[in-house]
């Protein structure tokens, strides 16, 4: 294997080992179990979204609509559970619903009107942001029922929830891209569209499906965060996406799928 293939291959993982070299030797509280299991439930919410970023980067698609979903998400079923009294579990469900919702539209949008994904999220994004500042007057909404902070704050023996949460989406997200018809269509499709669509892949549907499923699993994370901080935040989730972004680039999803469609002709940025 030639160095700069070694280095491709395995350079993500040659940088996060010398870190943690770097920040051992600054500090014996570093490598603690304690300390390593925070900082994984200080990123899990992230790292719950990433996965169903993964699904719609791998495909050619990109959603900056995500903070925005995990805004409306924790405004929305906080609104719920406080002003309607609906039942957190409803509630929930409702907010993840809703996530599922701008992710549908993100990707029937994008079918449509065969613009890029990008100008079209970053829109849906302004739009979401507004909404949930409308819907709570731009104020936190809290006061929810003890049992709601479980989700966020509780704990399988030593390990946090949020990190359970974390690991099972990513298995099954795992299991669906590299074990199912459904993972290879996603590959085909962000590997050459007009191959995927001669092969009888439906790329109108896979769009609108990929899109959605990417707003379920922010959803998912939505509730998380929200039971972690135990009020309902209209700005939960500024700036989420640029993270979300960063953590899926650095997993390995190529950058370069991303094609800006101009009509007929396509341009790579």
């Amino acid at each position: 294997m030639a160095l700069n293939e070694f280095f491709r291959k395995y350079g993500i993982f040659i940088v996060l080992a010398l870190l943690f070299i770097l920040f051992s030797s600054m500090t014996e509280a570093f490598l603690t179990i304690n300390n390593l299991l925070n900082i994984l439930r200080q990123v899990s919410m992230m790292g719950i979204v990433a996965v169903g970023m993964c699904f719609v980067m791998i495909a050619g698609g990109i959603d900056l609509s995500v903070g925005a979903q995990i805004s409306l998400v924790s405004i929305l079923t906080s609104w719920l559970m406080v002003h309607a009294e609906v039942h957190p579990v409803l509630a929930a469900v409702a907010g993840v619903a809703a996530a599922t919702l701008v992710g549908f539209v993100n990707g029937y949008l994008w079918v449509t009107l065969n613009i890029h994904p990008l100008m079209i999220t970053l829109a849906t994004m302004t739009i979401v942001t507004g909404l949930s500042k409308m819907i709570s007057g731009g104020m936190s909404i809290f006061g929810f029922d003890k049992s709601f902070r479980v989700l966020g704050q509780g704990y399988v023996g030593s390990i946090p929830i949020p990190v359970i949460i974390l690991i099972v989406v990513a298995l099954i997200g795992s299991f669906i891209l590299n074990k199912t018809y459904f993972g290879r269509y996603v590959y085909a499709l962000g590997g050459n569209e007009e191959a995927a669509r001669l092969s009888g892949v439906n790329v109108k549907r896979m769009r609108m499906m990929l899109f959605s499923l990417g707003g379920f699993i922010t959803g998912i994370a939505g509730i998380v965060l929200l039971s972690r901080m135990n009020s309902g935040q209209p700005n939960a989730g500024a700036g989420f996406e640029f993270d979300v972004l960063t953590a899926a680039i650095l997993g390995g999803i190529s950058i370069m799928r991303f094609i800006l469609r101009n009509g007929g002709s396509s341009i790579a940025i």
